[in-house]
């Protein structure tokens, strides 16, 4: 259709925000604790001037508020000779937000949510020799449903879970280093957006597993290689989906990077590979007619960046650089979310960088 008006999305935020933090030593105890309070207040006005008549008006008038106080202890144990190092702790979490919509005579339109938790984790490190380090933890979260979640119909619960990790750093030399971890989340109330009635909801239980490992080698002073690889695999152990995986969640995915300097010429490529995905939670393969539901096709993407640094006289240098995002101009595709709930939205094409800063 033809626009007939043109919006100005103003925002005025204000934080404030301390973290007030103390650690002591005494024997092979190292105890910290601490709290954090953050305050935030968002005004968020849309105005609207249409283009018949040049009337101006507010359609849009939010009031978001966030209070946030954490607080925590820790204590980190160091046994034989310090090579291992045990860390139990446990954070507190006190989160209110407030939306409040001043255009609305409805009082079922501001949305309030009170959240409290107790956090408890514990963390293992073993340095075994002095080239490999293992570590473990277990450790309880809290994310908090976001402003714009909060708003929609449905009453959210926080996103709670606990976190498994175990892996090691081996690194025998100044060239070469290898790590890798093997992780697990389980989440008791995940949230999901619904594209169809464009609001969010609590999957329940879900469950998060797999592998991270990323490879270093540098052969030589100017010249650097990285290779990374993730597998992450989940379920949906709850509801009607019970067994499907999750929306927006790739299988595998590589990276890989070549950093080499040459007489103060810097110039770098990467490659990322994306496997493919579902759109729904009820996993649905076939693209719908309006592209809201199916599989997201897998892709890859290379980039490339030279860059040099300029003297510009005894105080001032310049660092200059060039990129291509996307060199080869892959062709690949979401399905729309948030905004753009149905359709295909289009990733970035070829795009060309040019930068310049000046230090001094």
């Amino acid at each position: 259709g033809t626009a007939d008006s043109v919006r100005v999305a103003d925002r005025e935020i204000d934080v404030f925000g301390t973290e007030p933090r103390f650690t002591f030593e005494k024997a092979n105890h190292k105890v910290t604790f601490g709290t954090r309070y953050v305050k935030e207040d968002v005004d968020y006005l849309l105005h609207q001037t249409k283009f018949s008549d040049g009337v101006q008006g507010t359609i849009r008038d939010w009031k978001i508020k966030t209070d946030a106080v954490a607080a925590y202890l820790s204590d980190t144990i160091s046994l034989m000779d310090g090579r291992l190092k045990v860390t139990p702790g446990i954070r507190y979490e006190k989160i209110d937000t407030d939306f409040g919509d001043n255009l609305s005579n409805d009082p079922l339109a501001d949305k309030r949510k009170d959240m409290r938790s107790w956090l408890p984790g514990l963390s293992i490190g073993y340095q075994a020799t002095n080239d490999l380090f293992l570590f473990t933890n277990a450790q309880r979260s809290l994310k908090s449903p976001q402003v714009a979640q909060v708003r929609k119909d449905g009453d959210l619960a926080a996103e709670l879970a606990w976190n498994y990790e175990v892996g090691f750093r081996y690194e025998p030399n100044s060239k070469f280093s290898i790590g890798s971890t093997l992780y697990r989340i389980d989440y008791e109330d995940q949230i999901e957006y619904v594209a169809s009635t464009q609001s969010f909801k609590n999957l329940g239980e879900t469950r998060h597993q797999g592998i991270e490992t990323q490879i270093n080698f540098k052969p030589s002073d100017n010249t650097q290689f990285a290779l990374g690889y993730t597998y992450l695999d989940t379920e949906q152990l709850t509801g009607d989906n019970r067994g499907n995986q999750l929306p927006w969640v790739a299988k595998h995915q590589f990276s890989i990077s070549s950093d080499y300097e040459y007489n103060k010429n810097k110039f770098n490529l990467t490659g990322l590979y994306i496997s493919k995905a579902f759109s729904d939670s009820a996993n649905t393969k076939e693209e719908s007619a309006n592209g809201q539901y199916g599989e997201v096709p897998s892709y890859t993407l290379w980039n490339a960046k030279v860059s040099r640094e300029v003297k510009l006289n005894s105080d001032f240098t310049a660092d200059l650089s060039f990129g291509v995002n996307n060199i080869f101009d892959e062709d690949y595709y979401f399905r729309g979310v948030d905004v753009s709930p149905i359709g295909r939205v289009a990733g970035q094409g070829r795009t060309f960088i040019v930068s310049a800063q000046i230090n001094f």
